[in-house]
Protein backbone atom coordinates (compact mmCIF):
# COMPACT_ATOMS: atom_id res chain seq x y z
CA UNK A 1 0.00 0.00 0.00
CA UNK A 2 1.66 3.22 -1.12
CA UNK A 3 0.98 6.41 0.83
CA UNK A 4 -0.38 9.39 -1.02
CA UNK A 5 2.42 11.99 -1.19
CA UNK A 6 1.81 15.38 0.41
CA UNK A 7 0.56 18.03 -1.97
CA UNK A 8 2.74 21.06 -2.71
CA UNK A 9 1.70 24.24 -0.97
CA UNK A 10 -1.12 25.97 -2.83
CA UNK A 11 -0.70 29.32 -1.16
CA UNK A 12 2.03 31.05 0.74
CA UNK A 13 1.73 30.60 4.47
CA UNK A 14 0.81 33.50 6.68
CA UNK A 15 4.08 34.97 8.09
CA UNK A 16 2.77 34.63 11.65
CA UNK A 17 2.10 30.93 11.12
CA UNK A 18 5.48 30.39 9.47
CA UNK A 19 7.20 32.17 12.35
CA UNK A 20 5.31 30.13 14.97
CA UNK A 21 6.32 26.85 13.33
CA UNK A 22 9.95 27.84 12.85
CA UNK A 23 10.08 28.95 16.49
CA UNK A 24 9.22 25.37 17.49
CA UNK A 25 11.76 23.92 14.98
CA UNK A 26 9.22 22.56 12.50
CA UNK A 27 10.08 22.41 8.80
CA UNK A 28 7.01 22.16 6.56
CA UNK A 29 7.21 19.47 3.87
CA UNK A 30 3.80 19.66 2.19
CA UNK A 31 0.05 19.76 2.56
CA UNK A 32 -1.87 16.63 3.58
CA UNK A 33 -5.44 17.92 3.37
CA UNK A 34 -7.97 20.65 4.06
CA UNK A 35 -11.20 20.68 6.05
CA UNK A 36 -13.78 22.99 7.52
CA UNK A 37 -11.64 23.80 10.56
CA UNK A 38 -8.34 24.31 8.76
CA UNK A 39 -5.45 22.60 7.01
CA UNK A 40 -3.24 19.63 7.88
CA UNK A 41 0.43 19.83 6.90
CA UNK A 42 3.27 17.33 6.91
CA UNK A 43 6.23 18.68 8.84
CA UNK A 44 9.54 17.51 10.29
CA UNK A 45 10.92 18.48 13.65
CA UNK A 46 14.46 19.60 12.88
CA UNK A 47 16.02 18.51 16.19
CA UNK A 48 14.17 15.23 16.67
CA UNK A 49 13.99 14.27 13.00
CA UNK A 50 10.42 13.12 13.58
CA UNK A 51 7.74 13.72 10.98
CA UNK A 52 4.43 15.00 12.32
CA UNK A 53 1.01 16.07 11.06
CA UNK A 54 0.40 19.75 11.84
CA UNK A 55 -3.30 20.53 12.12
CA UNK A 56 -3.59 24.29 11.73
CA UNK A 57 -6.73 26.26 12.52
CA UNK A 58 -7.86 28.25 9.49
CA UNK A 59 -6.62 31.85 9.67
CA UNK A 60 -9.95 33.26 8.50
CA UNK A 61 -11.67 31.52 11.44
CA UNK A 62 -9.29 32.49 14.21
CA UNK A 63 -11.38 35.54 15.05
CA UNK A 64 -14.38 33.31 15.69
CA UNK A 65 -14.25 32.43 19.36
CA UNK A 66 -16.32 29.29 18.92
CA UNK A 67 -13.80 27.80 16.49
CA UNK A 68 -10.91 28.55 18.82
CA UNK A 69 -12.73 27.05 21.79
CA UNK A 70 -13.52 23.89 19.81
CA UNK A 71 -9.88 23.59 18.71
CA UNK A 72 -8.65 23.99 22.28
CA UNK A 73 -11.12 21.35 23.38
CA UNK A 74 -9.79 18.95 20.75
CA UNK A 75 -6.28 19.50 22.15
CA UNK A 76 -7.47 18.76 25.70
CA UNK A 77 -9.24 15.63 24.45
CA UNK A 78 -6.14 14.30 22.65
CA UNK A 79 -4.07 15.00 25.75
CA UNK A 80 -6.25 12.63 27.82
CA UNK A 81 -5.91 9.73 25.39
CA UNK A 82 -3.04 7.33 24.85
CA UNK A 83 -3.84 4.20 22.87
CA UNK A 84 -2.04 2.37 20.03
CA UNK A 85 -5.07 2.81 17.75
CA UNK A 86 -5.54 6.55 18.36
CA UNK A 87 -3.28 9.22 16.86
CA UNK A 88 -0.98 10.61 19.54
CA UNK A 89 -0.73 14.31 20.40
CA UNK A 90 2.84 15.61 20.62
CA UNK A 91 2.28 19.32 21.09
CA UNK A 92 -0.35 22.07 21.14
CA UNK A 93 0.53 25.67 20.32
CA UNK A 94 -1.83 28.52 21.17
CA UNK A 95 -0.26 31.94 20.87
CA UNK A 96 -3.51 33.84 20.56
CA UNK A 97 -2.95 34.56 16.87
CA UNK A 98 -1.94 31.00 15.91
CA UNK A 99 -3.30 27.63 17.00
CA UNK A 100 -2.07 24.24 15.83
CA UNK A 101 -1.78 20.60 16.93
CA UNK A 102 1.34 18.52 16.26
CA UNK A 103 0.07 14.95 15.91
CA UNK A 104 1.49 11.52 15.14
CA UNK A 105 1.97 11.17 11.39
CA UNK A 106 0.64 7.81 10.23
CA UNK A 107 2.32 7.10 6.93
CA UNK A 108 -0.12 5.36 4.65
CA UNK A 109 -3.70 6.03 3.62
CA UNK A 110 -7.21 5.91 5.09
CA UNK A 111 -10.32 3.80 4.64
CA UNK A 112 -12.05 6.49 2.55
CA UNK A 113 -9.24 6.55 -0.02
CA UNK A 114 -9.21 2.76 -0.16
CA UNK A 115 -12.99 2.70 -0.56
CA UNK A 116 -12.78 5.04 -3.55
CA UNK A 117 -10.17 2.80 -5.11
CA UNK A 118 -12.63 -0.10 -4.90
CA UNK A 119 -10.59 -2.15 -2.46
CA UNK A 120 -11.99 -5.54 -1.47
CA UNK A 121 -11.88 -6.17 2.28
CA UNK A 122 -11.79 -9.65 3.74
CA UNK A 123 -13.79 -10.62 6.83
CA UNK A 124 -10.51 -10.92 8.74
CA UNK A 125 -9.38 -7.40 7.86
CA UNK A 126 -12.70 -5.88 8.87
CA UNK A 127 -12.93 -8.01 12.00
CA UNK A 128 -9.48 -6.86 13.13
CA UNK A 129 -10.41 -3.25 12.39
CA UNK A 130 -13.54 -3.57 14.50
CA UNK A 131 -11.68 -5.24 17.36
CA UNK A 132 -8.88 -2.65 17.33
CA UNK A 133 -11.08 0.43 17.13
CA UNK A 134 -13.62 -0.93 19.62
CA UNK A 135 -10.66 -1.26 21.99
CA UNK A 136 -9.76 2.37 21.25
CA UNK A 137 -13.35 3.47 21.88
CA UNK A 138 -13.48 1.47 25.09
CA UNK A 139 -10.52 3.60 26.22
CA UNK A 140 -12.09 6.94 25.22
CA UNK A 141 -15.55 6.09 26.52
CA UNK A 142 -14.07 5.05 29.85
CA UNK A 143 -12.74 8.61 30.08
CA UNK A 144 -16.18 10.01 29.22
CA UNK A 145 -15.18 11.08 25.70
CA UNK A 146 -17.40 10.54 22.64
CA UNK A 147 -15.78 10.85 19.21
CA UNK A 148 -19.05 11.75 17.38
CA UNK A 149 -17.49 11.74 13.89
CA UNK A 150 -16.36 8.21 13.11
CA UNK A 151 -16.17 7.82 9.33
CA UNK A 152 -13.84 6.23 6.74
CA UNK A 153 -11.75 9.39 6.32
CA UNK A 154 -10.98 9.49 10.05
CA UNK A 155 -9.57 5.96 10.18
CA UNK A 156 -5.95 5.86 9.01
CA UNK A 157 -4.12 2.74 7.80
CA UNK A 158 -0.40 2.52 8.48
CA UNK A 159 1.40 1.32 5.39
CA UNK A 160 4.03 -0.99 6.90
CA UNK A 161 1.96 -2.62 9.65
CA UNK A 162 -1.70 -2.32 8.59
CA UNK A 163 -2.42 -0.70 11.97
CA UNK A 164 -5.74 1.16 12.03
CA UNK A 165 -5.61 4.55 13.76
CA UNK A 166 -8.55 6.72 14.78
CA UNK A 167 -7.97 10.45 14.40
CA UNK A 168 -9.73 13.84 14.25
CA UNK A 169 -11.37 14.53 17.60
CA UNK A 170 -12.58 17.95 16.43
CA UNK A 171 -16.21 17.08 17.23
CA UNK A 172 -15.46 14.99 20.31
CA UNK A 173 -17.23 15.81 23.56
CA UNK A 174 -16.43 14.93 27.14
CA UNK A 175 -18.90 14.53 29.99
CA UNK A 176 -17.98 17.89 31.50
CA UNK A 177 -17.63 19.81 28.23
CA UNK A 178 -19.96 22.67 27.50
CA UNK A 179 -21.99 22.51 24.30
CA UNK A 180 -20.49 24.38 21.35
CA UNK A 181 -23.36 23.52 19.03
CA UNK A 182 -26.57 25.44 18.61
CA UNK A 183 -29.66 23.65 19.89
CA UNK A 184 -31.44 21.69 17.17
CA UNK A 185 -28.30 21.09 15.09
CA UNK A 186 -26.95 17.57 14.67
CA UNK A 187 -23.21 17.04 15.09
CA UNK A 188 -21.25 14.72 12.80
CA UNK A 189 -21.10 13.56 9.19
CA UNK A 190 -24.69 12.81 8.08
CA UNK A 191 -24.05 9.45 6.39
CA UNK A 192 -22.32 8.06 9.50
CA UNK A 193 -24.47 9.54 12.26
CA UNK A 194 -26.37 7.33 14.67
CA UNK A 195 -30.18 7.61 14.85
CA UNK A 196 -30.00 9.35 18.26
CA UNK A 197 -27.63 11.98 16.84
CA UNK A 198 -30.34 12.87 14.33
CA UNK A 199 -33.61 12.40 16.20
CA UNK A 200 -34.84 12.42 19.80
CA UNK A 201 -37.48 9.74 19.08
CA UNK A 202 -35.54 7.19 21.15
CA UNK A 203 -35.53 9.42 24.22
CA UNK A 204 -31.82 9.12 24.89
CA UNK A 205 -28.81 11.40 24.48
CA UNK A 206 -25.95 10.05 22.35
CA UNK A 207 -23.43 8.03 24.36
CA UNK A 208 -20.79 5.43 23.55
CA UNK A 209 -23.32 3.32 21.67
CA UNK A 210 -23.59 6.13 19.13
CA UNK A 211 -19.91 5.78 18.20
CA UNK A 212 -20.39 2.02 17.86
CA UNK A 213 -23.26 2.51 15.40
CA UNK A 214 -21.05 4.77 13.25
CA UNK A 215 -18.20 2.26 13.38
CA UNK A 216 -20.56 -0.51 12.27
CA UNK A 217 -21.69 1.57 9.28
CA UNK A 218 -18.03 1.90 8.22
CA UNK A 219 -17.51 -1.88 8.62
CA UNK A 220 -20.72 -2.68 6.68
CA UNK A 221 -19.54 -0.48 3.82
CA UNK A 222 -16.11 -2.15 3.80
CA UNK A 223 -17.62 -5.64 3.66
CA UNK A 224 -20.34 -5.02 1.08
CA UNK A 225 -19.09 -2.12 -1.02
CA UNK A 226 -22.32 -0.26 -0.36
CA UNK A 227 -23.54 2.09 2.35
CA UNK A 228 -26.44 0.68 4.40
CA UNK A 229 -28.49 3.92 4.37
CA UNK A 230 -27.13 6.21 1.66
CA UNK A 231 -29.74 8.14 -0.35
CA UNK A 232 -29.69 10.99 -2.85
CA UNK A 233 -29.10 13.76 -0.32
CA UNK A 234 -28.18 14.21 3.33
CA UNK A 235 -31.77 14.71 4.53
CA UNK A 236 -32.96 11.52 2.84
CA UNK A 237 -29.94 9.62 4.15
CA UNK A 238 -30.62 10.75 7.72
CA UNK A 239 -34.29 9.81 7.35
CA UNK A 240 -33.27 6.30 6.28
CA UNK A 241 -30.86 6.03 9.24
CA UNK A 242 -33.68 6.81 11.67
CA UNK A 243 -36.55 4.91 10.05
CA UNK A 244 -35.47 2.30 7.47
CA UNK A 245 -33.91 -1.12 7.98
CA UNK A 246 -30.65 -1.90 6.20
CA UNK A 247 -30.16 -5.00 4.06
CA UNK A 248 -29.00 -7.89 6.25
CA UNK A 249 -25.29 -8.54 5.92
CA UNK A 250 -25.84 -12.25 5.37
CA UNK A 251 -27.90 -11.48 2.26
CA UNK A 252 -24.98 -9.64 0.68
CA UNK A 253 -22.08 -11.91 1.67
CA UNK A 254 -22.30 -15.57 2.61
CA UNK A 255 -18.64 -16.01 3.58
CA UNK A 256 -18.71 -14.03 6.83
CA UNK A 257 -18.24 -15.66 10.25
CA UNK A 258 -21.51 -15.92 12.14
CA UNK A 259 -20.23 -14.02 15.18
CA UNK A 260 -18.94 -11.12 13.05
CA UNK A 261 -22.35 -10.77 11.42
CA UNK A 262 -24.09 -11.05 14.79
CA UNK A 263 -21.92 -8.32 16.36
CA UNK A 264 -22.40 -5.94 13.44
CA UNK A 265 -26.16 -6.44 13.35
CA UNK A 266 -26.29 -5.72 17.09
CA UNK A 267 -24.20 -2.58 16.61
CA UNK A 268 -26.55 -1.38 13.83
CA UNK A 269 -29.73 -1.58 15.89
CA UNK A 270 -31.57 1.72 15.58
CA UNK A 271 -32.75 1.81 19.18
CA UNK A 272 -29.64 2.43 21.33
CA UNK A 273 -31.30 0.63 24.25
CA UNK A 274 -31.34 -2.56 22.15
CA UNK A 275 -27.91 -2.01 20.61
CA UNK A 276 -24.73 -3.73 21.84
CA UNK A 277 -24.21 -2.24 25.30
CA UNK A 278 -20.67 -0.87 25.05
CA UNK A 279 -17.30 -1.11 23.29
CA UNK A 280 -15.97 -3.58 25.86
CA UNK A 281 -18.68 -6.06 24.79
CA UNK A 282 -17.57 -5.75 21.15
CA UNK A 283 -13.94 -6.37 22.13
CA UNK A 284 -14.92 -9.40 24.19
CA UNK A 285 -17.14 -10.92 21.50
CA UNK A 286 -14.65 -10.44 18.68
CA UNK A 287 -11.60 -11.35 20.76
CA UNK A 288 -11.70 -15.11 20.14
CA UNK A 289 -11.78 -14.50 16.37
CA UNK A 290 -9.58 -11.43 15.91
CA UNK A 291 -7.95 -10.45 19.19
CA UNK A 292 -4.80 -12.57 18.97
CA UNK A 293 -4.39 -11.67 15.29
CA UNK A 294 -4.21 -7.95 15.98
CA UNK A 295 -0.67 -6.59 15.47
CA UNK A 296 -1.23 -3.90 18.10
CA UNK A 297 -3.54 -5.25 20.84
CA UNK A 298 -4.65 -3.00 23.66
CA UNK A 299 -2.95 -3.73 26.98
CA UNK A 300 -6.42 -4.09 28.53
CA UNK A 301 -7.68 -6.43 25.80
CA UNK A 302 -9.00 -9.65 27.39
CA UNK A 303 -8.23 -11.57 24.20
CA UNK A 304 -4.59 -10.49 24.37
CA UNK A 305 -4.36 -11.73 27.97
CA UNK A 306 -5.87 -15.04 26.92
CA UNK A 307 -3.35 -15.24 24.08
CA UNK A 308 -0.53 -14.63 26.53
CA UNK A 309 -1.87 -17.40 28.78
CA UNK A 310 -2.05 -19.76 25.81
CA UNK A 311 1.49 -18.80 24.85
CA UNK A 312 2.73 -19.45 28.41
CA UNK A 313 1.09 -22.87 28.58
CA UNK A 314 2.51 -23.67 25.16
CA UNK A 315 5.99 -22.84 26.44
CA UNK A 316 5.47 -25.19 29.42
CA UNK A 317 4.46 -28.01 27.11
CA UNK A 318 7.52 -27.40 24.94
CA UNK A 319 9.76 -27.56 28.02
CA UNK A 320 8.16 -30.87 29.04
CA UNK A 321 8.63 -32.27 25.54
CA UNK A 322 12.29 -31.29 25.61
CA UNK A 323 12.64 -32.87 29.07
CA UNK A 324 11.14 -36.16 27.84
CA UNK A 325 13.19 -36.39 24.65
CA UNK A 326 14.73 -39.91 24.16
CA UNK A 327 18.27 -39.02 25.22
CA UNK A 328 17.22 -37.19 28.34
CA UNK A 329 14.64 -39.85 29.15
CA UNK A 330 17.38 -42.53 29.34
CA UNK A 331 19.43 -40.31 31.65
CA UNK A 332 16.38 -39.76 33.85
CA UNK A 333 15.71 -43.55 34.10
CA UNK A 334 19.35 -44.21 34.91
CA UNK A 335 19.33 -41.58 37.64
CA UNK A 336 16.17 -43.01 39.19
CA UNK A 337 17.66 -46.53 39.08
CA UNK A 338 20.88 -45.33 40.73
CA UNK A 339 18.98 -43.57 43.51
CA UNK A 340 16.85 -46.71 44.04
CA UNK A 341 19.97 -48.92 44.23
CA UNK A 342 21.66 -46.62 46.76
CA UNK A 343 18.54 -46.54 48.93
CA UNK A 344 18.29 -50.34 48.72
CA UNK A 345 21.92 -50.82 49.81
CA UNK A 346 21.45 -48.34 52.64
CA UNK A 347 18.32 -50.12 53.82
CA UNK A 348 20.12 -53.50 53.71
CA UNK A 349 23.01 -52.22 55.84
CA UNK A 350 20.56 -50.80 58.35
CA UNK A 351 18.73 -54.15 58.65
CA UNK A 352 21.99 -56.08 59.15
CA UNK A 353 23.21 -53.66 61.81
CA UNK A 354 19.94 -53.95 63.72
CA UNK A 355 20.05 -57.72 63.60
Amino acid sequence: MSPDPPKPFGVKLDPQIQQALEHRDYELLGELGRGGMGTVYLARHRKLGRRVAIKMLATDRQTKENSIRRFRREARTFAQIRHPHIAQLYEFEDTGSTQYLALEYVEGTDIEQERRRGRYWSAGEVGRMLHSLASALEHTHHKGILHRDIKPGNILIERDTGRMVLTDFGLAKGEADESLTATGFAVGTPAYMSPEQISDRFGIEPDGRSDLFSLAVVAYEMLTGEHPFLAGDDISTMRRIVKEKHKPLASLRDDLPEELVSVLEDMLHKDPKKRVENAAAVVQRLGPLYGSASPHPSPADPASSAGERRSSSGSAREQLDRLLSPGKLYLLIAAVAAVTLILGIGLGILIVSLA
